[in-house]
């Protein structure tokens, strides 16, 4: 059986709108923490951003 890595598996259960570049990857016995960065351009007037 193939073995696949903590990181191989937290990207590809990323919902595909949600993929951005991973800048940071910690693992701790017990879980890893992913840190994730993205732009996006903001437009004047009301709006949403959602994370």
């Amino acid at each position: 059986m193939k073995k696949h890595s903590l990181l191989a598996i937290a990207i590809a259960t990323t919902p595909l709108m949600a993929q951005a570049e991973i800048t940071t990857a910690t693992l701790y016995p017990s879980h890893a923490e992913l840190t994730w960065e993205d732009s996006a351009n903001v437009t004047f007037g009301p709006g949403t951003v959602e994370v």
